[in-house]
């Protein structure tokens, strides 16, 4: 996963070469990937922090993942390795039964009462603006 930026930081906006805004390291991204389309990891981090500093951004884009990998790898946009760490980035759903909520009867009430006046408002309203 690429972020933008340590925890402790925020991620800046910048506007891209169309002059439309998007994030800064998505920009960076972009142009180090132009620059050169099939960096290796190491290089890739390298350059996009090169990046962001020579336009002034102080964060720091960061690389987590849940599983080793050789960061020498070549970096390829769709080469999508399945998670193979038994233990951390693994989905678990838990379904929970449905709980309903109490319904107060009084303010059901109120809010019945409060819809019909104001139905009632707008019907005197429409004869009214009818007659004149």
């Amino acid at each position: 996963m690429f972020s933008g930026c340590c925890d402790d930081q925020t991620s800046a906006d910048s506007y891209g070469a169309y002059t439309r805004p998007g994030g800064a390291m998505t920009t960076a991204l972009c142009d180090v990937l132009r620059a050169d389309p099939s960096p290796t990891y190491v290089d890739l981090m390298s350059n996009l922090h090169v990046a962001l500093r020579s336009k002034g951004f102080p964060q720091k884009p960061m690389l987590t993942s849940t599983q080793r990998f050789e960061a020498t790898r070549v970096f390829v946009i769709d080469d999508i390795l399945l998670n193979t760490n038994t233990t951390l980035g693994r989905t678990v759903r838990y379904r929970f039964p449905p709980r309903p909520r109490r319904r107060d009867e009084f303010l059901d009430d109120m809010m019945g009462a409060a819809a019909v006046g104001i139905g009632g408002l707008c019907c005197l309203e429409l004869l009214c603006c009818m007659c004149s």
